[in-house]
């Protein structure tokens, strides 16, 4: 399970995400981006991870609607995750 942990935080920070722990198998993920912030909670075992929107501030979110820019950088943060995951 660290090995999945250490592998999201890299992930993570290669990309400008803020990962800390929040408690065992849960990573709090946070992107500040000129004015925009996404935060999203990284929950893993040692086989596998999920994540999901916890709060955003300025990216238009509410009814079932966000910025599109917050899905790309979901996207990103979960493929440099797999990478991390796969190796080379």
């Amino acid at each position: 399970m660290n090995e999945v942990q250490t592998a999201i935080q890299r992930a993570g920070t290669s990309l400008g995400w803020y990962i800390n722990p929040e408690g065992p198998g849960h990573l709090v993920g946070r992107l500040p981006v000129r004015t925009h912030l996404a935060v999203v909670d990284i929950e893993h075992d040692a086989k596998s991870y999920s994540i999901k929107y916890r709060e955003s501030a300025n990216l238009n979110a509410g009814h079932g609607m966000i910025h599109p820019n917050y899905n790309e950088w979901v996207q990103s943060l979960d493929r440099a995750i797999r990478s991390q995951l796969l190796g080379p």
